[in-house]
């Protein structure tokens, strides 16, 4: 598994709805998709860091 596959593993395994605070729950989903797009872009890690 790459870098990018386990951290998005990571972000897709949170439950957002189990979030209490609603600026974490959004920062979560945020990075979720971010990692999710730079997966299917197929660029990795250096995509998210970017």
């Amino acid at each position: 598994m790459s870098g990018i596959d386990s951290l998005a593993g990571t972000f897709d395994a949170v439950e957002l709805d189990r979030l209490a605070d609603p600026g974490i729950r959004e920062s979560v989903g945020q990075i979720r998709d971010w990692l999710r797009f730079c997966r299917d872009q197929r660029v990795g890690l250096v995509c998210f860091y970017y």
